[in-house]
């Protein structure tokens, strides 16, 4: 048997800032760390993501506690059934 990691933890301890997610490879025993300064989301509001869709701000921020933990949320929309997510760094954050 393995053992239980918080991988988000894991990658927070890193002090780096703009975490997308954080996911192990178990094939390599490697904690994975994603970062970025900006991340764009454009999702299809199919029958998979109808929650995700009924109100962009909200759906935006659910997507971000999945895929952009460490970017703030800038700009929520539903346009034409596509909903679109625009993170980035604070100002205060952003990387020299």
């Amino acid at each position: 048997m393995g053992r239980s990691v918080d991988t988000n933890l894991y990658c927070d301890n890193e002090k780096k800032q703009g975490l997308l997610r954080a996911k192990v490879d178990r094939k390599n025993k490697l904690v994975l760390c994603e970062y970025a300064q900006i991340l764009r989301i454009k999702l299809q509001c199919d029958k998979r993501d109808e929650k995700l869709c009924q109100k962009a701000n909200d759906g935006c921020l659910r997507l971000k506690n999945i895929m952009a933990r460490g970017l703030s949320l800038n700009h929520a929309s539903l346009v034409d059934k596509q909903l679109n997510c625009y993170y980035s760094l604070e100002q205060d954050q952003k990387l020299k």
